[in-house]
């Protein structure tokens, strides 16, 4: 495939600065974002190793071997501006994976300028001359070197990530014993022009032979008539991972033409992902770096003299804080919230997946203890009493595996369980789940994590729930659509009442437990989720969920439909911050009791009876403005929330409430009901402390609350 593409093309998929005098591989992105092989030939049933690429890469092996060395390239300086990012992914991983923004919590940022010098034929000095940072929560992370510095000479013979510590060494797939170690296949080519050059591109796929050997996989872009490399994007084998928490790392590293035959340090990007060693929890550590080389010069006159290897240095901390010459803020940078699409870390991995045909491609083996979350191991609710429970995942591919978890609810006395796998198909994620006695929250809006739930239920009789159980099974399939994850499904499973069957510690009253009717669910389930937003007008999720029963096949026939957003100020707005959540929901049909809508109190509306109010169309609003006393430690906050239930015709499924005494009962709203508070955040919002009071013949109500970020993995 041959195309002229235009340096402004680079501009509408990646924000990189204008390069003087240099042509950069990713101006041809929009071509390779749908890449074909050589005539005739897809590039999954392109041969591996024909002689074609063969002598390319045998060609790109010497020509990487004097890269630099050319006599006519004598040295180059640049300045280079680097984002480093520790974030939290927080829920599942094919959601975090994806870089979802609303997954993804910024814990520190990074932000340095390096003063870069390289002479002949092998000497190089990078010196950082600025660094400043802010930590939104308390952290002992340290970084290597190699995570705050350029690489040179596209690693050498070896690459090593972590100084050694997380990728101890693998081979270059363009260095001496390269072909005898990996399988190369030409996937792509493209011709690239300016006013006064013309350079064709070779994409060439790489694998090792064995794939339970350490090295990488992924590609290498190479320069057709010297054979330089261009660019590489690569992720590596399980092997290759010396940390077993070690879930993925991925590299991009991009270079731009100079002097019509030089191809030198332009862009770079390294994610390194963490698993949680405790029990393959849902929660991901994530290393994000991304540098960008500006103001490059080549063959400086004025360049010192310096001695040959690799050095890294530092001025003093009262320097690095002095400087001032900082183009973008510190959360500006699109590693902050991860970059998507065509040129993210997620394609390479997706495109290794491929290149590996699904195996497995993570660090820290197949086979490990697993949780849903927190209270799948220690849980105590009015409905089932005290619960533990255990899991496990074997992992059958990088993006399949299988999942099970059980529980032993001692009061409730029958036994909780669920298995799923989970998988690719045709470029979207399949699930499959069956389940048993699964508790179920009437909802639809949590009012609280389990944690929560639990430490409610031991100190005050409250659980915050208004559960039922359901046994049988659904499957679903998740693809990229509308600029979010649109997941389509079909649910069969019985449903019936729980009881109450456990009390506090300390015999305080609790509610009963409203009832359920018992039967058959036959529906089709939709679900859309996308985030969005940016800087100014903050960060947002939105969530749509429809669901459709059918009376025909199964005993109920209804819709419900619920939709919330989530917003939040962007974490370069501090020392000022805010929180917004919207829900919106709708019955209609022939419904159960427990498909109505709730509201009340903690999770919709502070201030009055938990879910006093039940219908079949609700809206609420909650609105919070934060503001920093002690840095990111303790804030001030202020909240404000309005909440509308009505009971129409379809509702009146909720009068078999009304027989039990008035604590199950439910009503509708009467109208708007606001409420308005105070509280203090603490650790950058994780732990709250709010009194809130219902303006409209409500009370007090005192809350102690989570970031419902991390809800999920309570």
């Amino acid at each position: 495939m041959a195309a002229g593409v235009p340096a402004a093309a680079a501009l509408a998929v990646r924000p990189s600065p204008a390069r003087a005098a240099s042509l950069v591989i990713a101006y041809a992105a929009p071509a390779l974002a749908a890449p074909a092989g050589p005539p005739g030939a897809a590039p999954d049933t392109a041969p591996w190793d024909g002689p074609r690429v063969a002598a390319l890469v045998r060609s790109a092996i010497r020509a990487r071997r004097d890269a630099w060395s050319d006599s006519s390239l004598r040295n180059f300086e640049a300045r280079v501006d680097a984002h480093v990012y520790f974030l939290a992914g927080v829920g599942p991983e094919e959601e975090v994976g994806r870089g979802e923004a609303s997954h993804e919590r910024v814990i520190r940022a990074d932000q340095l300028a390096l003063r870069v010098r390289w002479r002949a034929p092998d000497g190089s000095v990078q010196t950082i001359i600025g660094r400043r940072s802010r930590q939104r929560l308390p952290t002992p992370i340290r970084y290597h070197l190699d995570h705050l510095s350029l690489v040179m000479a596209n690693f050498g013979d070896r690459i090593r990530i972590g100084e050694g510590t997380e990728v101890p060494g693998v081979l270059h797939p363009i260095a001496p014993g390269g072909p005898s170690f990996y399988r190369y296949r030409l996937a792509d080519s493209m011709t690239i022009r300016t006013a006064d050059h013309r350079t064709t591109l070779y994409r060439v796929e790489v694998r090792p032979r064995d794939l339970s050997d350490p090295g990488v996989v992924g590609s290498v872009y190479l320069d057709g008539a010297t054979g330089a490399v261009a660019r590489m994007r690569f992720t590596f084998t399980p092997a290759s991972y010396r940390d077993p928490s070690l879930a993925s790392i991925t590299v991009d590293l991009e270079s731009a033409l100079h002097g019509g035959h030089w191809w030198l340090p332009s862009e770079q990007w390294v994610e390194i992902r963490r698993h949680a060693r405790w029990l393959s929890f849902p929660l991901t550590g994530v290393i994000r770096t991304h540098l960008v080389v500006r103001d490059l010069q080549v063959n400086v006159s004025d360049m010192p003299t310096f001695p040959a290897g690799a050095r890294v240095m530092t001025l003093s901390k009262a320097k690095l804080h002095a400087y001032h010459g900082w183009r973008e803020g510190l959360f500006d940078d699109p590693a902050a919230s991860g970059l998507t699409g065509a040129l993210g870390p997620e394609e390479v991995r997706e495109e290794a997946r491929r290149l590996v045909r699904g195996r497995f491609l993570g660090g820290g083996g197949r086979l490990s203890p697993a949780l849903p979350d927190a209270s799948s191991a220690f849980r105590v609710r009015r409905a089932e009493g005290v619960l533990l429970g255990a899991g496990a995942r074997y992992r059958l591919g990088d993006v399949s595996a299988l999942d099970g978890w059980a529980g032993w609810p001692f009061e409730f006395a029958r036994l909780e369980w669920r298995a799923r796998y989970r998988g690719a198909v045709a470029g979207g994620r399949l699930m499959l789940e069956a389940y048993g006695n699964r508790f179920t929250d009437i909802g639809p809006f949590q009012a609280a994590p389990g944690a929560v739930s639990t430490a409610g239920f031991i100190l005050g009789g409250e659980d915050f729930t208004d559960p039922y159980f359901r046994t049988g099974g659904r499957a679903s399939i998740t693809f990229p659509a509308l600029s979010g994850l649109l997941s389509t499904g079909i649910r069969l499973e019985r449903q019936r009442s729980a009881h109450l069957v456990a009390y506090p510690p300390r015999d305080e009253l609790t509610r009963p437990v409203r009832t359920a009717r018992r039967g058959d669910l036959a529906a089709l389930e939709l679900h859309w989720q996308s985030s969005f937003g940016g800087p100014s007008s903050g960060n947002w999720r939105a969530d749509v969920d429809l669901l459709g029963s059918s009376s025909e096949v199964g005993d109920f026939g209804y819709t419900r439909e619920v939709v919330t957003l989530d917003g939040r100020s962007d974490p370069g707005a501090a020392p000022w911050g805010w929180e917004a959540r919207l829900g919106l929901a709708l019955v209609t049909g022939s419904p159960p009791p427990q498909s109505l809508l709730l509201e009340g109190g903690r999770g919709t509306v502070p201030g009055y009876a938990f879910r006093e109010w039940g219908g079949d169309r609700a809206a609420f609003a909650n609105l919070a403005v934060t503001h920093q006393v002690i840095g990111t430690v303790v804030r001030v906050r202020a909240l404000a929330a309005v909440g509308w239930v009505a009971r129409g015709p379809v509702a009146g499924a909720a009068a078999v409430w009304d027989s039990v005494y008035g604590a199950a009962s439910v009503h509708d709203s009467g109208g708007l009901r606001p409420s308005a508070g105070a509280g203090l955040d603490f650790l950058d919002g994780i732990l709250r402390v709010e009194a809130a009071r219902g303006l409209d013949h409500g009370f007090w109500e005192w809350m102690v609350s989570v970031d419902p970020r991390i809800g999920s993995i309570l």
